[in-house]
């Protein structure tokens, strides 16, 4: 479950939050780990879902150590999550994982071809 800390953060029962800083850039926070992204708005589906467009090279953890891939997998999904809560779709560009990966993720995430 989600809930609104405030117009621009909702936080997860699951301990993390999802916050947007500015209109190019999200921050995503569990516990002592912050990963930061750079992100824009995108055009709204025939679903009424407005995509919010990620550059997946800009998904880093503040500290600047490398995300292993079974983290970035989970971080993926949780930002994602995080957006459907907020009637947002994550899309990502280029895709950041491998194919085995994506397909264990929510649907909920959109890729470019």
């Amino acid at each position: 479950m989600f809930k609104w800390v405030d117009k621009s953060c909702v936080e997860s029962d699951e301990g993390f939050a999802l916050q947007f800083i500015g209109r190019f850039s999200f921050e995503y926070r569990a516990g002592e780990t912050i990963v930061s992204g750079e992100c824009e708005n995108g055009a709204v589906g025939s679903d009424g879902v407005r995509n919010i467009l990620v550059n997946s090279a800009t998904i880093k953890f503040d500290s600047g150590d490398p995300i292993r891939e079974t983290d970035k997998a989970r971080i993926i999904k949780n930002i994602s999550d995080a957006m459907s809560f907020q009637n947002l779709r994550l899309v990502l560009d280029p895709p950041a994982l491998d194919v085995r990966q994506l397909s264990e993720l929510s649907p909920k995430i959109k890729f470019e071809d």
